[in-house]
């Protein structure tokens, strides 16, 4: 066989041989259409904060498993709660870093121990390493995987004690006391009030009970109390008045009642510390809340997705 007929062939050899070519590349595009997919569901994100935090079902697995290492988090039985835990950590992890900057190794260090419940007191600094590195394998957490998740407790702690550190030691407490009761029995009490009968015995004369302001059970409110847990105007009036004064009605939100308070006296006191810790992690969560609102969040599972983070986790639909 000349050159020329090896190179063209005839017209069977060349048909025979583009239909080997066809298959060949079909099967290939097949492979990699097949690998694309699985990359992709592999890496799409499921869960967007802003323009910040991009998760795809691994990185919630691999946080999932980090929380259960954690004595401040601790592991969780539901997706829903699992995952509003992922978007405040992850808020207060935009917050830390755009205010607070990079943790230190030391702060890491100090944290592993709490969240791990480890002590360093008679052992050496590597044997607790040791320790938290088999820790962390058992549980198929890198040490990055889990600094990142103590960055987010050590922000924490250093937003609340930024803001305990603003507030009083002291202050004043305000006794506070009110009756509650329809609109029509309200009336009637304050009339009685009107024509000179004191409040107390105005409230007894119409068979009415005086309570606590706060839960029934709390007569001593502090500022911060009274500030955070009554509804703004029943606040600025308390917050204004003098001793024995008697309030206006005040419409009880979600009710068919109002309520009229009682403030008969004001001193200064030192503030619980207790309390305050209390109203600086209520003033936290707050500032979180509202960066949240401010934020573009995005859940984009798919019903795969779903379920194969139930199946990683144990995590339960509710």
């Amino acid at each position: 066989m000349g050159l020329r007929s090896w190179v063209t062939g005839s017209n069977l050899s060349r048909s025979e041989m583009l239909l080997s070519g066809l298959v060949g590349l079909s099967l290939l595009l097949m492979v990699y259409a097949l690998a694309s997919n699985y990359i992709l569901v592999g890496t799409r994100s499921v869960l967007t904060i802003g323009d910040e935090t991009n998760l795809d079902r691994e990185d919630l697995r691999t946080k999932y498993q980090a929380y259960s290492q954690m004595n401040s988090v601790g592991s969780m039985s539901e997706l829903s709660k699992f995952m509003e835990e992922v978007k405040n950590r992850e808020v207060i992890r935009i917050l830390g870093t755009e205010q607070l900057g990079v943790v230190s190794s030391s702060e890491l260090y100090s944290a592993s121990l709490k969240e791990l419940n480890l002590s360093d007191a008679e052992k050496s600094r590597s044997e607790i390493q040791s320790e938290i590195a088999d820790i962390l394998a058992e549980a198929d957490i890198t040490h990055s995987e889990f600094h990142d998740e103590l960055s987010v407790n050590i922000y924490r702690t250093k937003f609340i004690n930024l803001l305990r550190s603003d507030m009083p030691d002291e202050g004043n407490i305000y006794r506070l006391d009110m009756i509650r009761d329809s609109s029509n029995r309200i009336d009637l009490l304050v009339t009685e009030i009107d024509s000179g009968t004191q409040f107390a015995a105005a409230a007894d004369r119409l068979g009415m009970q005086l309570i606590a302001a706060l839960d029934g059970e709390s007569y001593w409110l502090s500022q911060i109390e009274i500030e955070n847990n009554l509804t703004s105007d029943v606040a600025d009036w308390v917050l204004t008045a003098e001793e024995s004064a008697i309030s206006k009605p005040f419409t009880i939100t979600d009710t068919d009642e109002v309520a009229i308070y009682r403030l008969s006296e004001i001193r200064v006191e030192q503030y619980d510390l207790a309390l305050l810790s209390k109203w600086a992690n209520t003033l936290f969560d707050g500032i979180v809340a509202e960066r949240r609102e401010s934020l573009s969040i995005n859940e984009r599972f798919s019903e795969d997705d779903r379920l194969w983070l139930l199946n990683e986790t144990g995590l339960k639909l509710r």
